[in-house]
């Protein structure tokens, strides 16, 4: 994971580092993995813990993330339906 205290872009006045993180957080769930806690997501994106947690809950609010449990009784985060719908459109084939 790319580390997001610099990011390719962000000198440019348009750019948008809070969406930046966002997108880091997400992108930070690899393949086959269910749930992740604040801590390992804190760990992954190289972003503080208090970010973090700021982003888990808005996106959760949003329907990118969804709170679940690890099996080990330990609440984390799964990815939500929102984040299948981005996806949609290049799965069918759209531009």
């Amino acid at each position: 994971m790319q580390n997001p205290t610099y990011l390719p872009g962000q000198e440019q006045r348009q750019f948008v580092t809070a969406l930046a993180r966002g997108l880091a957080l997400l992108a930070a769930f690899r393949t086959g993995e269910r749930v992740l806690g604040n801590l390992e997501l804190a760990r992954r994106t190289q972003l503080p813990k208090s970010t973090v947690s700021r982003l888990t809950f808005t996106l959760t609010c949003l329907g990118y993330l969804e709170q679940a449990d690890d099996g080990r009784g330990h609440a984390g985060y799964r990815l939500g339906a929102r984040v299948a719908e981005l996806g949609s459109p290049l799965a069918a084939g759209g531009e």
